[in-house]
């Protein structure tokens, strides 16, 4: 698992993202905007979830 705090754009970032088998998640949390994108899926594939780019 990750945890990183960036600077996007001029934008504090929090992020946290991880997976286990079948499934990933990724959070990326704006705290200056009051936003938050929650992004969770199955991955059923190895292939399909290495293409995918969060």
């Amino acid at each position: 698992m990750k945890r990183v705090v960036s600077i996007l754009l001029s934008a504090l970032v929090w992020a946290h993202g991880g997976n286990v088998e079948s499934y990933t998640t990724n959070m990326q949390i704006l705290p200056g905007q009051g936003m938050a994108i929650i992004v969770m899926f199955n991955a059923c594939d190895y292939f399909v979830s290495n293409a995918i780019a969060l």
